[in-house]
């Protein structure tokens, strides 16, 4: 029986030889590849049909666009850049004219360019004219559409510039056309311009004035009412007094010695603005001068306080300084003139202690006298002086700061305090702080 080994063992060196026919198409069919791989290795029999038609399509698309460009420029665009070449003197205008402008086109641009008349023109445009300067109202206002038709003519000129085309001179005969209107435009004008300042027969003021200027101007405008302020204030006041002779008074000699203490003072003070620096000051106010007093006498000593309520009617005059800026200025003033006081009422406190121990009570007694006020000065005539610091937080309104000194004593004495020397010299100085307000 045969096995499979068998079979093998038959068969192994076994080789088929296939026909003539099969080796003829193999042999034609490799020289068909040699030969395509050789003409063209990298594209097939389609890709190349489909590059040659399109290379074919884009030659013929791109000569058609070529065309339609270069009919398209020439039929929009029928000016080119303008360049002018000025002449001198010397040279012949009319030489090498040669113009691209369309005559179709220049007519419009020399209408455009007509003069048109300025006097028969109504001013549409409203201007406002302060009214120091409305008897030249008439005069402004010409001038003013004056400078408006010199701009619009300005506008012209830059439009038919920007538009025309001349590669040439000026001697062009169009070009002159056009020049000839415009300048013909310009002399009008400067001609109506020559009349208006004839008929002024005057030169007109700057219509813009400096800070300062302004400033002055305002001031000078001020009514009555207006120059005037308000201040009201309150502060306090610190007092000394002196005897050059034994004082007129019951409760203490010359022997006392006299120590000042802080009273109080309110009032209003008005005010009248002559210019810009110098002020008259006048006003009224209630003060509370205090002072202290003690005596020592061989059984007891006394220790007392005088209370002296006055009102006070100061007359000044004040030079302000300003600086800061125009619309918040600060100001330092200097103010001084002459005071009146009226002393509404006089009162003596003091205590009395002994020296040695009382058979009966207590060694301090306490008294409180009102005297008579014509036991100090009834009516007091002096001087006084201080300085002032205002801050403005608004045109209107600013925050006053004020030290004001004062000399006074008894009418009669002023001004050289020398009639009636047993009445008492009354030095004080007034700190004080108000809101000063303008009409």
């Amino acid at each position: 029986m045969w096995k499979d080994s068998d079979f093998r063992e038959l068969f192994q060196n076994f080789n088929p030889d296939p026909p003539q026919k099969v080796w003829e198409q193999i042999s034609y069919a490799l020289s068909n590849e040699r030969t395509a791989k050789t003409i063209s290795p990298f594209y097939t029999k389609t890709q190349k049909i489909t590059l040659v038609v399109a290379s074919i399509v884009s030659i013929f698309l791109s000569v058609f666009m070529h065309r339609y460009i270069e009919n398209g420029v020439e039929s929009d665009v029928p000016y080119a850049e303008t360049s002018f070449d000025f002449p001198n003197k010397e040279e012949n205008l009319s030489s090498n004219i040669e113009l691209v402008v369309f005559e179709s086109k220049l007519p419009k641009l020399i209408k455009k360019v007509s003069t048109p008349t300025i006097s028969k023109r109504k001013i549409v445009h409203q201007i406002l004219i302060p009214k120091e300067f409305s008897e030249f109202k008439k005069e402004i206002q010409e001038l003013a559409e004056l400078d408006r038709q010199i701009a619009i003519l300005e506008k012209e000129i830059a439009a038919v510039k920007s538009r025309q085309t001349v590669n040439n001179t000026w001697g062009s005969p169009q070009l002159g056309i056009i020049e000839s209107g415009t300048e013909r435009k310009t002399t009008t004008s400067w001609t109506r311009y020559i009349e208006l300042e004839k008929e002024a027969k005057t030169e007109m003021p700057p219509l813009a004035l400096k800070p300062e200027a302004e400033t002055n101007k305002e001031e000078s405008k001020l009514s009555f009412i207006d120059k005037f302020y308000l201040m009201p204030y309150l502060g306090t006041n610190y007092t000394q007094v002196t005897y050059r002779e034994r004082p007129i008074n019951d409760y203490f000699s010359e022997k006392a010695n006299f120590s000042g203490q802080l009273g109080y003072n309110v009032g209003i003070q008005l005010g009248y603005q002559l210019n810009k620096r110098w002020s008259l000051e006048s006003g009224i106010g209630i003060g509370q001068y205090i002072l202290g007093f003690r005596e020592d006498h061989s059984t007891y000593d006394r220790n007392g306080d005088m209370y002296i309520d006055q009102l006070d009617i100061p007359l000044m005059a004040r030079f302000s300084i300003p600086f800061g800026s125009n619309d918040l200025p600060l100001a330092i003033s200097f103010k001084g003139g002459v005071l009146y006081s009226n002393v509404i009422f006089y009162q003596v406190n003091y205590i009395d202690r002994q020296n040695r121990p009382l058979p009966i009570g207590s060694n301090e007694q306490y008294f409180s006298v009102d005297v008579d006020k014509r036991q100090y000065n009834s009516m007091q005539l002096g001087y006084t002086a201080g300085f002032d610091f205002d801050a403005y937080f608004s045109k209107k309104i600013a925050l006053n700061l004020s030290v004001l000194n004062a000399l006074v004593s008894q009418s009669s004495n002023f001004p050289l305090f020398n009639a009636e020397k047993q009445r008492p010299i009354q030095f004080s100085t007034s700190f004080s702080i108000g809101t000063k307000i303008r009409f």
